[in-house]
């Protein structure tokens, strides 16, 4: 998903921005990658075990 948001913005020549509208550098991609595992993480915590 990140390649193609990258390649879209460099196709209509615009940036990638994070929610507060700065630039998205690696560092910032990251920081979401790390959100994104924390929240599935979360989320297995929460299912019934059978």
């Amino acid at each position: 998903m990140e390649e193609t948001a990258r390649r879209l913005a460099l196709d209509l020549g615009g940036e990638l921005k994070d929610e507060q509208f700065s630039v998205m550098t690696q560092q910032t991609l990251e920081h979401c990658r790390q959100r994104i595992r924390e929240y599935e993480r979360k989320q297995l915590a929460k299912q019934p075990v059978h």
